[in-house]
């Protein structure tokens, strides 16, 4: 089962999680598709709506509203998550690798242990403490940091890459 929130414009989405891979699908859809079991930061009041039709604001950070999504309790299951192309995101996890297929807007991904993927994000900031960093197309300022792991890219506009123990390979 699932649960679906709409997102207005320049809401941006935020996925944590304990341990457990997560996975973000940027496609054409006007909402954001979840695990029903997930943890959703929807405070009451004028906003986006769930699919029940409840009322929620997305919560608020330095940089505009927000839709949170966290892992179950306990934290260790997958996580997949539907949402916009073109939505801002912020993925964390402690322990899972992060997968994010589509294009993105501005996004920010860390782990401490785990493989970063992404597929085209209008610009990017991820970093790992152990793991690989693969990123097709980041079409602005991108930033790429890992302590133990390569870093690949593909198109992008600037960069900055380094890693303590792996290879960096630019194309």
């Amino acid at each position: 089962m699932t649960a679906r929130y709409e997102l207005s414009p320049g809401t941006a989405l935020r996925v944590t999680a304990s341990s457990g891979d997560v996975t973000v699908i940027a496609e054409e859809r006007p909402d954001v598709d979840a695990p029903e079991d997930t943890r959703v930061q929807a405070p009451a009041g004028k906003g986006a709506t769930d699919e029940r039709g409840s009322d929620f604001v997305p919560g608020q950070q330095e940089h505009g509203p927000f839709l949170e999504i966290r892992s179950p309790r306990g934290g260790s299951a997958d996580l997949e998550v539907r949402c916009p192309s073109g939505t801002p995101i912020s993925v964390g996890t402690i322990s899972g690798d992060v997968r994010l297929i589509g294009d993105f807007g501005s996004t920010r991904v860390a782990t401490t242990s785990g493989d970063i993927s992404v597929g085209s994000a209008a610009a990017l900031d991820a970093r790992s403490v152990s793991g690989d960093l693969d990123v097709e197309t980041c079409n602005g300022r991108c930033q790429l940091h890992t302590k133990s792991g390569h870093i690949q890219l593909g198109d992008s506009g600037p960069v900055k890459a380094d890693t303590v123990s792996g290879g960096v390979r630019l194309r």
